[in-house]
């Protein structure tokens, strides 16, 4: 098992993937409008959040935010979860959107408590947990169905939260109009898994001796969502998981 490949660099060619983002609404026939929402408002929000001087607690953390961390990681899991999405026959127009939107609230969370990557204590774990209700709070009324799906991305690990009295009182709040909590938790497991892969093989990881690259990466999503071998185990038969990641997104396309 090769575990010295290099990392991937934190930046990931933000121009690049933006313009594989923009490619991505296009194929997926989103509109216009809803693109300019999306990706002007919300995201747009995360870039300006990423760049910000910030209360960040020391060097390390200030120097992280200038690589747009989260909106990156967004830009990455939105791609990355339509193709899972398109794989297992969902709307990957809506895996998409889901996707570019699951850590908006991420902007929320205080005391820049996201671009801390040293001691990562107890209590910054809590307060960075209410990313999930304050995303889905800062878009349900423009994107229901993605809010839904998003309040259950981290529903299924092994720490899963939020709680299930905070999610029936998020699920109060949003307009479903026949979207099933059934289907909300089926969307949600794979943008999941997209998110918890993308930050697996894109972040060092101080819990682990060695970089995690794609190819060493299946031990580690099956460990982290144990409940779901067969799906994971597919994504990665199906070259989706566990192939270099630039190539799959769409940088090594001779551009």
């Amino acid at each position: 098992m090769n575990m010295t490949t290099q990392i991937i660099p934190v930046e990931f060619n933000k121009d690049k993937l933006e313009q594989l983002v923009n490619r991505k609404f296009g194929e997926l026939k989103i509109g216009v409008e809803t693109q300019d929402k999306i990706m002007n408002t919300y995201l747009k929000i995360v870039e300006d959040n990423d760049n910000s001087n910030g209360n960040g607690k020391n060097k390390k953390d200030k120097e992280e935010k200038k690589f747009n961390y989260v909106y990156l990681h967004n830009c990455r899991v939105g791609l990355l979860n339509s193709m899972i999405g398109a794989y297992d026959g969902k709307d990957a127009a809506l895996a998409f959107r889901a996707g570019l939107l699951h850590d908006v609230g991420k902007t929320a969370v205080r005391d820049q408590t996201v671009y801390n990557a040293d001691n990562f204590t107890t209590k910054d774990r809590a307060k960075m947990r209410l990313h999930v209700p304050y995303t889905v709070n800062m878009i349900h009324s423009a994107f229901p169905r993605e809010a839904s799906i998003i309040l259950f991305h981290h529903y299924f690990q092994n720490e899963s939260y939020p709680t299930e009295v905070m999610i029936k009182e998020l699920l109060e709040e949003i307009n479903m109009d026949g979207f099933s909590e059934k289907k909300a938790k089926n969307y949600a497991l794979d943008l999941a898994l997209a998110d918890c892969y993308d930050a697996l093989v894109t972040r060092r990881n101080d819990k682990f001796e060695f970089i995690i690259t794609p190819e060493n990466s299946k031990e580690h999503m099956l460990d982290a969502y144990p409940d779901h071998p067969k799906l994971i185990t597919k994504l990665y038969d199906k070259g989706i998981f566990g192939i270099d990641y630039l190539t799959l997104l769409g940088f090594d396309n001779g551009e």
